[in-house]
């Protein structure tokens, strides 16, 4: 290793920012995020009442590459030249000494190292960068580094666009005011994080009765669902009526359902969806609508319907329209949509149906979030 730049910060901090590599400001002054970087950082911090004094602030490669820009091939090449593990390593010790409470990435990089999850799966089409996906989620820390870290808290890993992004997407710097919120919360206690909701897949007749009456008997006024398909056919569908519980129904050929059970499930499915007490919420509601229709279901919008999606290009329309991005905005979910990806029925289907439920409650809860904001716009 050739280190030529310096952590810097205040020793007990509970919030440390890693950043990937060096900037030329950082070269310049032999310190981690310093210059414009520094005041960037500053700016979205004082919003909360923080001080970037009151931070630390690391890199994890800590000399300068070939090269620094944002292409992801050329920076992989650059890395190739520099002692990457021994970077590693200087890090680990770092976030040992220091023990801080939230670790805040800034980039793919940096990412990568102390949520090494993602170097063991594709990148979504059409995302040019992992921060893209996962900023602003509540992530487990490196789990062997949690382990050999040897405490008992649980560091929480919230990336959110470093400077040199925030610097050619000057949009981005509307809503990443949202992950510095929550990195503020979190920086304040060290609590395990529990995603929203409660999740489940429901395999009988008698379950899924006795999650629609106990919904019912809230007098709900809007259902949220989601379907996913295989080969063009139905797999399942899920429901969520309140933002706090949400259940995937299973409806392809199943050997551990019988096919009266199935039948029942169905029924039920059905009566769901054509109850005209219930507005009926989902992202980009025409296209599983229309799958609903194919397999012979009705779905009654008598009550309204809501499209998260829709709700989104009236709100910010310059701004991303997809769930996930939405879910990252509205509510605390973490980034999930890998888990729904590359589904091979052969290898379980458990998974896609938490997926599926996932969908729905994320749905739900940005759906009642986004609410809030029409009326305020008075566009509702």
């Amino acid at each position: 290793m050739n280190p030529t730049v310096a952590s810097h910060g205040y020793g007990s901090a509970n919030i440390l920012f890693v950043a990937g590599f060096p900037l030329k400001a950082d070269l310049n002054n032999g310190i981690a995020l310093s210059g414009s970087n520094e005041e960037t950082l500053n700016q979205f911090l004082r919003s909360e009442r923080l001080n970037i004094k009151h931070t630390y602030r690391s890199l994890y490669i800590r000399e300068k590459l070939d090269y620094s820009g944002t292409n992801s091939r050329r920076l992989r090449e650059a890395l190739k030249k520099v002692d990457t593990e021994g970077y590693k390593q200087l890090l680990f010790d770092e976030i040992h000494d220091l023990n801080p409470n939230v670790i805040v990435p800034l980039d793919d990089i940096a990412l990568s190292v102390v949520f090494p999850h993602i170097n063991a799966i594709k990148k979504p089409k059409g995302r040019r960068h992992w921060m893209n996906c996962y900023r602003g989620s509540i992530l487990p820390f490196n789990e062997d580094w949690q382990a050999k870290h040897g405490y008992d808290k649980p560091i929480k890993v919230i990336p959110t666009f470093g400077p040199q992004y925030l610097y050619s997407d000057w949009k981005s710097r509307a809503y990443v005011r949202v992950d510095y919120e929550r990195i503020a919360k979190y920086s304040k206690t060290q609590d395990v994080f529990k995603e929203p909701g409660i999740l489940w897949v429901t395999k009988t007749y008698e379950s899924l009765l006795g999650f629609v009456s106990r919904q019912y008997a809230k007098l709900p006024t809007r259902v949220s669902f989601d379907v996913e398909t295989y080969g063009g056919m139905l797999t399942c569908i899920s429901f969520c009526f309140d933002g706090e519980e949400a259940v995937s129904v299973p409806l392809a050929y199943n050997d551990a359902i019988s096919m009266a059970e199935k039948v029942l499930l169905w029924k039920l499915v059905s009566q769901i969806l054509a109850d005209p007490r219930t507005e009926k919420n989902n992202q980009n509601i025409k296209y599983d609508w229309t799958i609903l229709e194919r397999h012979g279901f009705i779905v009654d919008d008598s009550a309204g319907i809501s499209d998260t999606m829709i709700k989104a290009g009236l709100l910010y329309p310059e701004l991303l329209k997809g769930l996930d991005f939405l879910t990252s905005i509205y509510t605390e979910i973490p980034y999930y949509k890998d888990e729904g990806k590359n589904f091979d029925p052969r290898m379980g289907k458990d998974r896609l149906y938490l997926y599926n439920a996932k969908d729905a409650l994320a749905a739900h809860l940005v759906a009642e979030a986004q609410d809030i904001e029409l009326k305020e716009l008075e566009t509702a």
